[in-house]
């Protein structure tokens, strides 16, 4: 039940990624690649892994990340091998490729706890074969050295995306917003 196309899945965090491996089992359209990072140059770097695990991330925590939730608590550190997503255009078109997929149209869907933008910027070429991008755009930053959703919506339009929707993420108790998740598309389709 649910999405039918083929997914690409990369993830960094060791946990997450095996916990997508015996998920993908299930789905014979479901592809993941080693685990590793993305980020705008190879390099290596060490991931925080936070109690939630989902607040996993290559950028430290933020006083406003550590007041808003337990689960931003680092429980470990692990390395990570950073990639580009131009680095790795070839391969990921011959996956496509490879699952025999005919008129196909890629989103790039993004939640990397803050380094969003780093991805971005290590995927200038790759960016050329993406018909729509789902990014996690932070209003207020939880993590250190993450631009603030506006920047990162100026830079996805900059690269000919128009902002097609937006979904409230993370929300506090209270009722605020602290994330919201936008989807872009370069092929807008008409009212």
């Amino acid at each position: 039940n649910g999405y039918k196309g083929l997914i690409i899945s990369i993830e960094a965090n060791p946990l997450m990624h095996k916990i997508l491996v015996s998920r993908a089992k299930k789905d014979k359209y479901w592809h993941i690649m080693p685990p590793f990072g993305l980020g705008r140059s190879e390099s290596y770097s060490s991931l925080d892994i936070t109690k939630n695990s989902v607040s996993s991330s290559l950028l430290p925590v933020t006083k406003t990340g550590v007041s808003s939730l337990e689960g931003f608590k680092i429980i470990d550190t692990c390395p990570v091998k950073i990639l580009t997503l131009d680095s790795l255009t070839s391969k990921l078109l011959g996956i496509i490729n490879d699952y025999a997929v005919d008129n196909y149209s890629i989103q790039l869907k993004i939640d990397a706890e803050g380094y969003e933008y780093n991805i971005l910027l290590g995927a200038t070429d790759f960016l050329k074969h993406v018909t729509s991008i789902n990014i996690e755009l932070s209003i207020e930053p939880f993590h250190e050295e993450t631009l603030s959703y506006r920047e990162i919506i100026d830079f996805i339009t900059s690269k000919n995306y128009r902002l097609f929707s937006f979904d409230r993420g993370f929300t506090l108790n209270s009722g605020r917003a602290m994330q919201i998740d936008a989807i872009f598309s370069s092929t807008l389709i008409s009212p």
